[in-house]
């Protein structure tokens, strides 16, 4: 399996036409991918390096119109390397889209590293990028399955299909009607999925309460929670009589006042 900074360090190790370190890529790629993410804020499409486009197209869902990205794999990219679409665009785009602004990510990266770098520099590092993406995907004996994270999507290559998902969604498909730009409710999502897996397997009613009575006078009576740990933050009571007991559970003998004696009348008169 071939991630990002796998692929980046490749490119380092084996370069075409760049000639920059680790770091100097890892930057201009960062810029690259800010500058494409700006471009999707401003529903523009991408014309990548040759490798084909990031276009937008509108989709349907009764009465609601959704706003979905997608990538179209150029034919003489596919062709170079034997690679195909694993799910085929039967869409067609809506806007427009322009080629990547080399200037504008050279300036990215300068800010980014503090450092001048070109507009040349960073065209021959992305052309090795892009380069070597087609060259890892289309050798799935040596590199397996290839993922590459592009920020606002991830690119996923396995025996030369490639396709690129949007939106972060796991397990979604490409091209479903709530994407990037539709607002599919994501948080709220979310938010259900985890209330009924806390319903399914996480907190359940508590069990009935099963009384146990002490009674003095007929008017004291003291519940707790039989044979169950009490709940979290639940406080738990237990009573603990001082009274000695009578056969007829009423008021015990020898209490002159008609109430029950006290602890230090009991200890006078076991004294006695």
């Amino acid at each position: 399996m071939l991630n990002t900074k796998q692929l980046l360090q490749l490119v380092v190790d084996k370069p075409n036409r760049s000639t920059c370190d680790l770091r100097f890529l890892s930057h201009i790629w960062e810029a690259f991918l800010r500058w494409c993410a700006a471009q999707f804020d401003a529903k523009v499409g991408i014309r990548v390096l040759g490798m084909g486009e990031f276009a937008l197209r509108k989709d349907r869902l009764g009465d609601m119109e959704f706003v979905n990205p997608m990538f179209v794999m150029d034919e003489g990219y596919a062709r170079s390397f034997g690679l195909h679409d694993r799910r085929p665009k039967t869409q067609s785009a809506d806007g427009e889209s322009i080629d990547v602004d080399m200037l504008a990510i050279a300036s990215i990266t300068t800010d980014l590293l503090g450092e001048v770098v070109t507009k040349e520099f960073v065209e021959a590092a992305l052309a090795d990028v892009f380069e070597r993406i087609g060259l890892v995907c289309g050798d799935p004996d040596t590199y397996g399955i290839v993922t590459v994270d592009f920020g606002f999507a991830k690119l996923f290559c396995e025996n030369k299909s490639l396709e690129f998902t949007f939106g972060g969604a796991p397990g979604k498909a490409a091209g479903a009607p709530p994407g990037s730009f539709g607002g599919d409710g994501t948080f709220a999502s979310a938010m259900a999925a985890s209330s009924t897996s806390s319903m399914a397997s996480g907190v359940s009613k508590p069990p009935p309460l099963q009384i146990a009575e002490h009674s003095l006078r007929g008017r004291v009576r003291v519940g707790e929670r039989v044979g169950e740990p009490p709940p979290p933050f639940a406080l738990s009571f237990e009573f603990v009589s001082l009274l000695p007991s009578s056969p007829s559970g009423g008021i015990p003998p020898g209490s002159p006042d008609g109430l029950p004696p006290s602890p230090e009348r009991l200890r006078a008169k076991a004294r006695s």
